[in-house]
């Protein structure tokens, strides 16, 4: 979890799929896992000297046991109302893209579908 936390804070990033060794998406980590793992266990960690908590990571603390499973994915064929569609129903905010492989290629956020219907009125509408 150290690890992905650290490719997390490196990339600028909040979520990310986690894949097996073939590549195959089996699950997604975003910060709100490392967030549940905090509330979940306060055995592990410490006071620092400004009274707040920090966390110690132990070596067993790794992506599977805290990651989501049964991700909704979508594929990289599929059109930008689809995925909305699907953020929508299942209330999430961010979709793994996968290849016809099931690898993942990229993820699609809900900001992202913002960002296209932002850039869409502006070609519209003007301004």
């Amino acid at each position: 979890m150290s690890d992905v936390a650290r490719h997390l804070m490196r990339h600028e990033i909040s979520a990310a799929p986690v894949v097996d060794p073939a590549g195959i998406c089996v699950g997604f980590l975003s910060a709100n896992d490392f967030l549940k793992r905090e509330n979940a266990s306060q055995a592990a960690t410490f006071a620092s000297p400004s009274g707040l908590t920090a966390h110690v990571w132990k070596p067993d603390d790794v992506a599977e046991t805290y990651m989501s499973t049964g991700v909704q994915s979508i594929a990289e064929s599929a059109s930008l109302s689809y995925a909305a569609k699907i953020m929508c129903m299942q209330h999430i905010h961010r979709l793994p893209v996968i290849d016809a492989a099931g690898k993942p290629v990229g993820i699609i956020s809900s900001m992202d579908i913002v960002a296209a219907l932002s850039n869409a009125s502006e070609e519209w509408f003007g301004s």
